[in-house]
């Protein structure tokens, strides 16, 4: 290189030139139009610039890749109004929903509860009460509701005349599959399959029969006047009878107490048998009453409780309590849903009163007492029983005066209901309650299920779901009747027959039109006969010029007033053939009263009555009797689709036989736990429907027992 201001050589020039030879080239720009420069750091190339998705309608959104392109993503939904929500997607869209314990309320159930209780618009049914033995589960606010309050006639025995004496009905329970039914009196035995007695009784030996039958896995067990015992291990088809002196005395408290009859009549005895042929008498001092809770055998003697596991060995008696605020000598024990009951007597002569206990904690020294006291007179057969159905329990008393009582109250002693008084003792028969007088057979259903605030279980529910489980619940359709019913007229599935003075329903409501249009609607299948009177609408009471719409002398008729005094409209139209389904419309459209009929649904209608007139009818303010008229022997002699039925004034139907209300179906979550050994043991008492909270806030269910053992599964969010 030559000095500054050195005249420049050709060496020079050639040095230069050599220079920037030596540097990088461009990479050839040919076909690489757009292309940017870049280099890995040793070489220079050309890159593809990497250009947006499409702009257009994608206002808000922002930028995202799959790693191997890119789009335009969408923003979250908006947020305003929807606090304490969870962001889902259904597979396209998001949106914010409820949390898992309080959305939809839908899920699946185990096989092992088919129906755990009824959705019913704010309300839950349920047979059962959720209750917990620990943790922070608390019990649910909760409604006992029941249905029937007064019993019903429901059959005559054969041959009875009224005047019969049979004490009570028993059905057969326990390891069953088809139950069979029995009553005694008179000597006679009645048995049935499916509780209706219409054959001839078959007879017994020895003095007539008083007390009711006892059953217990496949042996019947009845009793005459003198205690002495019967039984018949083939369904009553033949009985031995057992004498005075070799057996005991079937007296004072007897019965069925888990796999044993036992009888508690001799001092300081209690006696056990399994097959009502051999009967062994155990020593122990005031044996008073014999209890079984599904795990232990219970023993009343004075105020004290005992407990064991075998009752055949009296040495393994075990004291559990005794009951200080009790009576010395209370007169039984009787064991329920999780739920003891005992009672004494107070006082002497006329002031003889009872006093009923009950407690759910066997161990309590202190039980709680009834809302009230029943009682009788002076007399030794002023006495009590106690029957139950769910939670229900059924107080019957039989004072000296003969006079019976039956009462209605709850586990938990409420307010007793007085119900209809039977004349002789009740006793419980699957599901409902049956007591016999006369020989005629009565029964109530009285439908025990208690009823939750929704919005309660749901905020009890959502605290749970909080600890990692939650529940929801089955529901489905309610159907509320809006008519009464008087006797036992035959309805089945909303087809109403079997009608008369004494069997029918009447609409809760009045028929009274003033000057408004009106028709009524049925759907009705004639008799054999139509040459009588047979009405579809009368008066329920008696009362002047009730309009009567139906048949007479095989023709559509209509009988009505427009004052109340005379029969203004008393007019019989087109013919009707018996044993034939006919529906039937009668109206007053403001100029003329009609009866129209077809017999084909999708047909027009038919005038089977028209009379002119635009005055309106002057009717009774009384309830509208269906299919019969008060007070005359002109009932409906075939059949009327209540379903099928409605009355419509002006432009409103005013009454329908039923009212029928369909919400959604919330069921509940329910997985049996893979890994249960915080679940309560198989011993853990319980009954089908109960929730158990262990002290880690897990909670289980119990989903069926059998003897002394109980399954459980885990409840939990799905």
């Amino acid at each position: 290189m030559t000095a500054l201001n050195s005249p420049v050589t050709n060496n020079d020039i050639i040095e230069k030139v050599n220079e920037l030879d030596a540097r990088d080239a461009l990479p050839s720009q040919t076909g690489h139009s757009g292309e940017y420069l870049t280099t890995n750091g040793s070489e220079a190339s050309w890159g593809t610039v990497e250009t947006f998705p499409s702009q257009e309608g994608n206002a808000g959104k922002f930028l995202t890749t799959n790693g191997t392109d890119t789009s335009w993503g969408d923003p979250l939904p908006a947020q305003a109004g929807q606090s304490g929500k969870v962001l889902s997607t259904n597979g396209a869209t998001a949106s914010w929903e409820a949390s898992d314990s309080l959305k939809n309320l839908t899920s699946t159930l185990t096989e092992e509860i088919t129906t755990f209780g009824t959705y019913n618009g704010n309300e839950v049914e349920n047979n059962t009460v959720f209750t917990s033995d620990e943790g922070t589960f608390k019990e649910f606010t909760k409604e006992l509701k029941t249905g029937d309050t007064e019993f019903t006639e429901k059959e005559s025995f054969p041959g009875s005349n009224g005047d019969l004496f049979v004490t009570r009905i028993v059905r057969s329970v326990g390891g069953v599959d088809t139950p069979f039914y029995m009553a005694v009196g008179d000597g006679k035995v009645f048995t049935s399959n499916d509780g209706v007695f219409s054959s001839t009784a078959t007879s017994t030996t020895g003095t007539a029969l008083q007390k009711a039958p006892l059953y217990l896995n496949g042996v019947w067990l009845i009793r005459n006047i003198y205690g002495l015992p019967s039984f018949s291990n083939n369904d009553g088809a033949s009985w031995t009878v057992r004498s005075s002196g070799t057996y005991p005395a079937l007296m004072n408290n007897y019965g069925v107490v888990g796999d044993y009859f036992y009888i508690c009549s001799e001092a300081n005895k209690y006696t056990l048998s399994q097959d009502a042929d051999t009967w062994t008498k155990y020593s122990f001092t005031k044996a008073t009453d014999l209890a079984y809770d599904g795990e232990y055998y219970y023993l009343l003697s004075e105020n004290k409780i005992y407990k064991t596991t075998t009752p055949t060995d009296v040495d393994s008696w075990v004291l559990v309590t005794t009951v200080t605020n009790i009576s010395s000598q209370p007169s039984f024990l009787k064991y329920n849903n999780g739920t003891f009951y005992t009672c004494y007597q107070m006082g002497y002569y006329d002031e003889r009163k009872y006093k009923y206990f009950y407690t759910d904690d066997i161990t309590s020294t202190t039980w709680t007492e009834f809302s009230r006291t029943f009682g009788g007179n002076y007399d030794s057969n002023a006495k009590t029983w106690l029957e139950f159905i769910g939670d229900l329990v059924f107080v019957f008393v039989h004072d000296s005066n003969n006079v019976d009582t039956l009462y209605q109250t709850t586990a938990t002693g409420q307010d007793p209901v007085e119900i209809t008084n039977p004349s002789q003792y009740a006793s419980v028969v699957g599901d409902e309650l049956w007591y016999i007088t006369g020989g005629n057979v009565y029964s109530l259903n009285p439908n025990p299920r208690w009823v939750y605030s929704l919005t309660d279980l749901l905020t009890e529910l959502s605290d749970i779901a909080q600890a990692g489980a939650g529940i929801t619940f089955e529901g489905g359709t309610t159907t509320t009747e809006n008519f009464t019913k008087t006797g036992s007229p035959t309805i089945n599935d909303g087809i109403y027959s079997n009608i008369s003075n004494s069997n029918n329903i009447v609409a809760n409501t009045a028929f009274q039109p003033s000057t408004n249009t009106w028709e009524f609607v049925t759907k009705i299948t004639t008799g054999n006969t139509v040459s009588d009177e047979h009405f579809l609408i009368g008066g329920s009471e008696s009362g002047t010029k009730y309009p009567q719409i139906g048949i007479a002398n095989s023709t559509f008729y209509m009988a009505a007033s427009y004052t109340g005094a005379n029969w203004d409209i008393n007019t019989q139209g087109s013919s009707v053939t018996a044993n034939t389904t006919y529906w039937i419309k009668a109206l007053y459209d403001g100029s003329y009263y009609k009866i129209q009929y077809k017999t084909n649904e999708a047909d027009a209608w038919s005038d089977g009555l028209s009379v002119s007139s635009s005055t309106a009818l002057t009717i009774p303010n009384i309830n509208m009797a269906i299919g019969w008229y008060y007070g005359q022997s002109f009932e409906f002699n075939g059949s009327i689709d209540l379903n099928e039925t409605y009355l419509k004034i002006g432009d409103d139907i005013v009454w329908t036989p039923y009212t029928t209300v369909t919400t959604d179906k919330p069921t509940i979550t329910l997985d049996v736990a893979t890994n249960q050994a915080n679940a309560p043991t198989s011993s853990t008492v319980g009954y089908v429907g109960k929730l158990y909270v262990t002290t880690g806030g897990a909670v289980y269910i119990c989903t069926g027992v059998s003897g002394s053992t109980y399954t459980w599964a885990q409840v939990s969010v799905s």
